[in-house]
């Protein structure tokens, strides 16, 4: 959730449709949030961002202030801004 609001990503966007830079972005920062949460033990939402919690679980958008879209994709609940996250 965390990271695609960081790159500005639909969770509905095909993995395929992406470009390689758009991917190479998302791939670091998911190394980037899985070596942070291993050495923390716990999930570690963006590390080294200041905003720790954007989209997730929230009313509103931390960028924007539109309402969060909640939706389930794959049956895991996924939260975006619909104006952010075009």
């Amino acid at each position: 959730n965390e990271l695609l609001f960081e790159l500005r990503l639909d969770p509905l966007t095909p993995a395929a449709s992406l470009s390689r830079k758009r991917f190479d972005a998302l791939w670091t920062r998911l190394v980037d949030v899985m070596r942070a949460s291993a050495a923390k033990g716990r999930i570690v939402f963006a590390p080294g961002r200041a905003r720790a919690r954007s989209v997730y679980k929230r009313d509103a958008c931390a960028r924007c202030a539109t309402p969060i879209a909640v939706s389930t994709i794959g049956g895991r609940t996924a939260y975006a801004c619909p104006q952010c996250q075009r």
